[in-house]
């Protein structure tokens, strides 16, 4: 019982810590590069980066991170910026704080 309880509370717990309507946002683009980011608890870091994924099959990937730090919230969304077929878009994941501590 005791495992029971610890595992649905610790998803509750989970499921309070990545409530996206009660978390801000620091938003990051490409003009913020090679700079450090600081996020406060409850806040979400959303990246934002030009792409062209659908039509050159290029597209932006998470290369190292320290998931004891952070931790990918959701999976790359691409939002496309340009009508007709091809064209470009931007490209936008987020991320929750997970401890206190640095990554690249």
């Amino acid at each position: 019982m005791k495992i029971k309880f610890t595992t649905i509370f610790s998803l509750a717990l989970i499921l309070t810590a990545f409530n996206v309507e009660s978390q801000t946002k620091v938003v990051v683009t490409n003009s913020n590069a090679n700079q450090s980011i600081t996020l406060q608890q409850e806040q979400l870091l959303e990246i934002k980066l030009p792409s062209d994924m659908p039509s050159s099959g290029y597209g932006w990937y998470v290369k190292n991170i320290d998931n004891k730090t952070l931790t990918q919230f959701g999976d790359w969304k691409y939002i496309k910026t340009t009508k007709g077929v091809g064209g470009e878009g931007i490209q936008v994941i987020q991320f929750a704080g997970v401890s206190k501590g640095q990554t690249d």
